[in-house]
């Protein structure tokens, strides 16, 4: 079994976390705009590790009282080992850590298993934006979580 955990992440992640952010997502950030978002005074990033390798992500925005998840990444290779809930779930601690009272995000209409572990920690659907995903002109549903 490997060793993993999850931790903000230091500007010293940055590649590994476009690397990973690279094999995940169809249309995926250039670097220069993962890094200047990385360095925006509003965004913190977690990070996945596994026997010290990066291998997961998570990105959000908290302005004001509201968080904004952008986007959470795991490797294929290491799915389904709860990563992804470790990542949300120090998300949410670091929302509330910064007085925020809502979180939302947007995620492809096709991207069930995403759907799931959204609502298992009790984010619900309020909406759908039309045409969201440039790459495929795929709808995102909008999903919130009261904090």
């Amino acid at each position: 079994m490997a060793n993993s955990s999850v931790r903000l992440a230091y500007r010293e992640d940055l590649k590994a976390m476009h690397r990973v952010e690279s094999e995940c997502f169809a249309a995926p950030w250039s670097y220069e705009a993962f890094e200047e978002n990385f360095y925006n005074p509003f965004s913190i990033y977690t990070l996945a590790e596994s026997d010290d390798e990066v291998v997961g992500f998570g990105g959000m925005q908290v302005i004001f009282d509201e968080a904004h998840i952008m986007n959470i990444a795991v490797l294929p290779s290491h799915r389904r080992q709860g990563l992804a809930s470790d990542l949300l779930k120090l998300m949410i601690d670091e929302a509330r850590a910064r007085k925020a009272v809502i979180m939302f995000l947007e995620v492809r209409a096709s991207n069930v298993p995403a759907q799931t572990l959204y609502k298992k920690f009790g984010f619900e659907p309020m909406g759908v934006r039309k045409q969201y995903y440039s790459d495929n002109n795929e709808d995102a549903v909008i999903m919130t979580l009261n904090l």
